[in-house]
């Protein structure tokens, strides 16, 4: 393999290796209730011991994997772990347990549904925020749009995202709204950044969080970090 495609590779296996970190521990706070942090043992992220005995990296065989198949590796960890609970297997899935060619199909499909999904929220949220302000709006006649768009986007009974709230906030110039927002409008964008920047482009989501999304994973990439867990 060249040195071009061993660098690809590498940025391939940083970004598995982030993506599986944060399903596993979003997969654990789910399932058990356990909130901890998870870092990858040197079963996982390879190491080399004393006695000349060498443990390979798993994430280099993920990133070929997905390079290989053309798969979005967001989707493809996220729907894995996906079929652990819609089995409701409390395990969750080994990374050693991912880039199997008996998943294929399931990722190819789990790609395009995630992709609709998506879209259909937007458009979902869209109505329903619309719809609401309007009621509001008939509702007291008094009141002016800013303080009806204000009402609406800090209302958090209604089924609309922290991500949708965030962007309407700040086009309409709120900013203490859009940083009451932003935190957890980074979550949710970070998750599938690509498909948010393809299914959401209506919504106008601002540079400053997906600037400070690239950071956020830069920052993961770059971090050494050393532990005995599994």
């Amino acid at each position: 393999m060249s040195e071009e495609a061993e660098l690809v590779v590498g940025d391939m296996a940083d970004v598995c290796r982030e993506i599986y970190i944060r399903e596993r521990q979003l997969f654990q706070s789910r399932m058990h209730g356990d909130d901890r942090a998870y870092i990858p043992g040197p079963k996982w992220d390879g190491t080399d011991f004393p006695d000349c005995y060498s443990q390979k990296s798993v994430w280099p065989k993920i990133a070929r994997f997905v390079l290989e198949k053309s798969l979005d590796p967001y989707i493809c960890i996220w729907s894995r772990f996906q079929l652990q609970v819609s089995k409701n297997i409390p395990r969750p899935p080994m990374p050693n347990q991912i880039a199997l060619d008996k998943y294929s199909d399931m990722y190819d499909e789990a790609v395009e549904a995630r992709g609709d999904a998506i879209m259909h929220q937007f458009e979902f949220e869209k109505s329903y925020l619309v719809t609401e302000m309007r009621l509001l709006g008939r509702s007291d006649p008094k009141m002016e749009n800013r303080e009806v768009f204000e009402t609406v986007l800090l209302d958090e009974t209604i089924p609309v995202s922290p991500l949708l709230r965030y962007c309407i906030a700040t086009q309409e110039d709120f900013s203490d709204i859009g940083a009451w927002f932003f935190a957890s409008a980074c979550k949710q964008y970070q998750r599938f950044p690509e498909l948010y920047d393809e299914h959401w482009a209506a919504a106008k989501i601002p540079k400053e969080l997906i600037e400070k999304t690239r950071a956020d994973r830069a920052l993961i990439m770059q971090r050494e970090e050393i532990c005995d867990g599994e």
